[in-house]
């Protein structure tokens, strides 16, 4: 595709999405960006997980090779949803705005967007990926929540089990 085209798409996207957001009250983009990418003949082409690299709806298998990565995703913007991505961080888009411009620190956090989490420390070990994206891991959230003194039982089971099995794969 050109730069002529790309600007051609780019405008076209905006303005399905703008016709999306204020006349259907759709604020999603994904719509209007399949159909700008049909209308201006690029194909109806099934990209895969890099290109789309979702990290709020299992998009963590796809984030080392992503070249396109969504950091926020609206279904999942309720009263418990933390943003684990830096430039998610409404602090960083304010000093944007406020400055007029983006500042040294934010740009190199822009070269180095997979490295932009925080206090996910989990996440480059594949054996977490799935589980993460368990139910198991919203129930756990739930109880902890709700009553949070069988969570703190439960944890401290676990623990123990876990340290006995710590033991006993140290023998072997």
């Amino acid at each position: 595709m050109t730069v002529k085209n790309h600007v051609f798409f780019f405008k076209k996207w905006n303005e399905l999405w703008e016709y999306s957001f204020r006349i259907k009250h759709d604020h999603h983009d994904q719509g209007a960006f399949n159909e700008a990418f049909f209308q201006c003949g690029i194909g109806n082409t099934l990209l895969d997980g890099a290109w789309n690299c979702q990290i709020s709806q299992g998009g963590l298998l796809f984030l080392e090779k992503a070249k396109i990565i969504h950091y926020f995703s609206s279904e999942a913007a309720g009263k418990n949803y933390i943003s684990y991505y830096k430039l998610a961080d409404k602090t960083l888009q304010m000093r944007i705005k406020e400055s007029g411009s983006i500042p040294d620190d934010i740009k190199q956090m822009i070269l180095n967007p997979k490295f932009q989490f925080t206090g996910v420390h989990l996440i480059n070990d594949k054996r977490i990926i799935s589980i993460m994206q368990s139910p198991l891991v919203f129930t756990l959230a739930d109880i902890k929540e709700k009553l949070p003194w069988l969570f703190n039982f439960m944890e401290a089971q676990v623990s123990f089990i876990r340290g006995i099995g710590k033991k006993l794969s140290s023998k072997h």
